[in-house]
């Protein structure tokens, strides 16, 4: 009992030696926040911010205006609609909609109505795409 006794004196002794000022420093050094730049990295930063700000004066462009797509599809009767279409060696819900800037959800219910009524032939497609050709 004595003998353990010692060696945990000896440990507290050897922790309360651990703990002196310098590491309290570096305990405290090591906590979180933002830390202080070197002049070198303040110099370096300031340049490069410049930098950007000139590039940015220069790369100023003005965004494209959005246009509004189409919630109602084109008449299928229309002959107009009907060349278009023929003229076309694939039609998507893609192609279909930016060529009558129309959404997608609307593109593929207008495929699915050609389709039903035989001026356009289903080749193929997954879930979530279908492929159509024009009908020969």
């Amino acid at each position: 009992m004595a003998e353990e006794s010692e060696g945990r004196d000896k440990r507290r002794s050897v922790e309360e030696t651990l703990i002196n000022p310098i590491c309290i420093l570096m305990l405290v050094d090591t906590m979180g926040g933002k830390k202080k730049r070197s002049l070198k990295q303040l110099e370096r930063r300031r340049r490069s911010t410049g930098q950007s700000q000139r590039t940015k004066q220069r790369r100023t462009v003005k965004p494209a205006e959005r246009k509004s797509m189409r919630i109602i599809s084109p008449e299928i009767n229309d002959e107009n609609v009907v060349k278009q279409l023929k003229r076309m060696k694939v039609l998507t819900p893609y192609t279909v909609g930016s060529r009558f800037d129309l959404r997608l959800s609307v593109a593929k219910d207008f495929l699915e109505n050609l389709h039903q009524r035989g001026i356009i032939e289903y080749v193929s497609g997954g879930r979530n795409t279908k492929i159509y050709k024009p009908a020969s």
